[in-house]
């Protein structure tokens, strides 16, 4: 199966996926490009072009109904964790499809689930190839992206807005707080409440579960399959990886309870083999109908597991770099010709992985155990305090991205330790003045 990237048009991306239901990875990537350009002299493309001749050759059948209704039923008896008792209880929500195509999907599935219907953010609430209500539409940009729906979730008195973005794969959370300002949770934050939920309301043998997130996530996640005795596995970045992690994990007789990146890219259970927004938004739901039963805020629970499991201030952010040739010299200044640096600042460097050399200096032969690409930048240092900083080029934008963590019992300690490391990353490794990256306009 073939669809488009929610990318701009102008990159003119797509998806490939297998028969599997996840994005194709190595080897049939190659198998495929063989196919294209082994068949690609004797292809007569003018024919194609004429859509009438081929619409009479292979007719269209519409499945739009068919496959909703399939996806709903599917998704009702994978996610259903609540009673429809608790459900109906819950607070008022808001939610937002930034001009794209999640509000249809995610009322009827949570209308399915027993919910009173959300408030949708109705200037943002049908599809809108100009996005016209907002700068950037993608809920990951944080407050610019979701004034309308704080205004639309003030003049109704509701404490949460969900935010899918436009195609529906992703979703944000935010939360009132008690000063009336509102907290926008990380995609870390975010998965670790989704994780801990998983954990405390799954009835069977955890031993038998799993949990996995992309290597540039939060090591949160880890924390609590160890504490909970789950099985934890971590991949590259991007959901092809960790979609197809789940299935090997399913074929050796684990359930994957949630999976995850810190992109706000959340996967529960295996209606679709990928990152879901809308049951996402949907399982979030019946986690803040339960903590409305307690009469616990969102912000109280996540503080609940930091004291079960400690803190993991983490500091996720990007330069811009619209010039190759900046990106490689950022890098090739941290690869120093293999002589990699052993501090950063006043932080002494433990281990080092760089999965586009190959190189992992915490294995005994030194070789990385994830998969590695020539083509693309990733580099990963493990510090002596346990702190962990992965850089990498990113495969869709034209941006350096960096993503810094540091895990401690004490609050205080772990968030001024991330800041002083943060800044020494800046100063030491990224340089955006030196090497000429651009700051983030948002």
């Amino acid at each position: 199966m073939v669809t488009a990237s929610h990318n701009p048009k102008m990159d003119n991306g797509y998806k490939v996926y297998w028969t599997n239901g996840a994005q194709i990875i190595e080897p049939h990537d190659k198998g495929i490009k063989s196919q294209i350009l082994k068949n690609l002299p004797t292809i007569e493309l003018g024919e194609y072009f004429d859509y009438e001749k081929q619409l009479v050759k292979y007719p269209l059948e519409p499945l739009r109904e068919k496959t909703m209704n399939l996806y709903f039923e599917d998704a009702l008896k994978q996610i259903s964790i609540n009673s429809q008792e608790v459900n109906a209880k819950c607070k008022p929500i808001v939610h937002t499809s930034m001009h794209g195509v999640g509000h249809i999907f995610f009322t009827n599935l949570m209308k399915r689930l027993g919910f009173k219907e959300p408030i949708a953010v109705k200037e943002q609430m049908l599809p809108d190839p100009e996005f016209s209500t907002v700068i950037y539409p993608n809920p990951e940009e944080g407050e610019g992206s979701l004034n309308l729906s704080f205004k639309t979730a003030d003049a109704n008195g509701c404490e949460i807005v969900l935010a899918n973005d436009p195609d529906a794969d992703r979703l944000a959370v935010a939360e009132k707080q008690k000063d009336g300002n509102w907290r926008i949770f990380t995609g870390d934050q975010l998965g670790s409440m989704f994780a801990y939920y998983f954990v405390k309301n799954y009835k069977g043998d955890l031993s038998k579960c799993a949990l996995v997130a992309s290597t540039v996530s939060s090591k949160m996640i880890k924390g609590i399959a160890e504490k909970y005795k789950l099985r934890f596995e971590e991949t590259l970045t991007g959901f092809k990886w960790i979609s197809n992690k789940v299935i090997d994990l399913e074929k050796e007789g684990y359930t994957v309870l949630f999976s995850y990146e810190e992109a706000i890219g959340f996967s529960i259970g295996s209606v679709v083999r990928d990152k879901d927004g809308v049951v996402a938004g949907c399982c979030f739901a019946q986690l803040y109908a339960q903590l409305c039963e307690k009469n616990m805020t969102l912000s109280e629970y996540l503080e609940e597991i930091y004291k079960d499991v400690g803190y993991y201030a983490t500091k996720n952010h990007y330069f811009l770099c619209y010039d190759p040739l900046k990106m490689q010299a950022a890098f090739d200044g941290m690869r120093n010709r293999g002589e990699y640096t052993k501090t950063c600042g006043e932080f002494p460097i433990k281990y080092i992985r760089d999965l586009t050399t190959g190189f992992d200096s915490m294995q005994p032969n030194k070789k990385a155990i994830l998969p590695t690409s020539t083509s693309s930048h990733m580099i990963t240092f493990f510090f002596e305090n346990g702190a962990t900083c992965t850089i990498r080029g990113s495969g869709t934008e034209p941006k350096l991205k960096f993503y810094i963590e540091y895990h401690n019992a004490d609050f205080k300690v772990a968030q001024e330790t991330l800041a002083k490391l943060h800044k020494a990353i800046v100063d030491n490794f990224l340089k955006p003045l030196d090497y000429g990256f651009d700051f983030p306009k948002v």
